[in-house]
């Protein structure tokens, strides 16, 4: 069998069959691919990191990377400006003794548990920028002291459950309700405004006190989804039932799905 002598890029010497240098050179320029993308977006990545208190990311980074930051236990304030257009999951997660988090107008995405388990971090605004937020952004800070809101205040990102009241009203004037905003709050009965255009899914997560929802706005803003882990009874405006949104419900059809 012909035997190739090949050197990787760190400078290591490996020995495999000719016949699957094609294969070999496939990968390669696969990794090579990879590093050039990587360094064309700008990722902003751990090793950007040089231990600041108050931190603010130069403007010019395209994306936060994956856990860059999580369990900095030195990181107070970190600044992220508009040219970032994607922080991805668990960026800034554990961080302990985070306080003040600003985000720019231009970010896009924020992935899945970016602020997870920050226990000192008091308020956020998201930017109306924002145009994908998935869930469990927030899940476990506890020491949030107000609702996460866009700028506009017409998307509700999170509520807290300290804070949450046994009837919770949610204001006129607010158009969504984002994914897991209400997880594990303890209220028993929370009225949905008029103003509604749509509500994501599992909003209603773990709220094992929950016993009444009531809806003001049009159904059809509801998605599916929207009332998993969820056993409110429905009620509309002037106080009567849903019968056919609590059918579709409970037989885990249509909006449950």
């Amino acid at each position: 069998m012909s035997i190739l002598k090949t050197i990787l890029d760190c400078g290591k010497e490996i020995f495999l069959p000719r016949d699957r240098e094609p294969v070999f050179r496939l990968f390669a320029r696969k990794q090579e691919l990879f590093q050039k993308n990587k360094t064309e977006r700008k990722v902003f990545l751990r090793e950007n990191y040089r231990g600041e208190k108050q931190l603010v990311i130069p403007d010019g980074y395209e994306e936060i990377g994956f856990n860059a930051l999580e369990k900095c236990r030195r990181l107070e304030s970190v600044t992220v400006p508009g040219s970032v257009k994607t922080i991805q999951s668990r960026a800034f997660a554990e961080c302990p003794n985070l306080k003040e988090v600003t985000l720019c107008e231009g970010i896009k995405v924020i992935d899945t548990n970016v602020f997870t388990d920050c226990p000192g971090l008091k308020s956020v605004v998201i930017p109306d920028s924002v145009e994908d937020m998935r869930g469990g952004a927030f899940y476990k800070s506890g020491g949030l002291t107000e609702p996460v809101y866009n700028a506009s205040k017409t998307v509700l990102y999170y509520y807290p459950a300290s804070i949450a009241k046994d009837h919770l009203v949610i204001p006129e004037g607010v158009e969504r309700i984002a994914t897991d905003a209400f997880i594990k709050c303890g209220f028993s009965e929370v009225t949905i405004p008029s103003t509604i255009k749509k509500m994501d899914r599992r909003i209603f997560c773990d709220c094992e006190n929950l016993k009444t929802i009531r809806i003001l706005c049009d159904p059809e803003a509801l998605c599916k989804g929207v009332f998993s882990q969820c056993d409110a009874v429905l009620l509309k405006r002037d106080g009567s039932r849903f019968p056919w949104l609590e059918t579709l419900k409970y037989q885990g059809e249509s909006l449950t799905e």
